[in-house]
């Protein structure tokens, strides 16, 4: 019976860890992609992390952050032609 119980236990904690493991491995994925975004238009993944849980500089960072990426893409298109 203990045995048994003890089986479960570890069974639980081995599908606890497995999900724990898919999550990191999303986060990871979500991460790298997101770096790649905040290299391409120049700004820190610090700032991204400060941007993403204060609300107010989110709002405040927003139309900076959508300037930027339009003069980043003007800038682009002009050294093609």
């Amino acid at each position: 019976m203990a045995k048994q119980s003890k089986d479960e236990g570890l069974e639980s904690i081995k599908e606890s860890l497995e999900e724990i493991a898919s999550l990191l491995a999303e986060i990871s994925d979500e991460m790298a992609e997101l770096n790649a975004l905040l290299k391409f238009i120049g700004i820190p993944l610090i700032t991204d992390m400060l941007v993403k849980y204060r609300p107010e500089i989110r709002e405040a960072m927003e139309p900076l952050i959508a300037e930027l990426a339009e003069s980043m893409k003007s800038m682009m298109s002009e050294e093609e032609e």
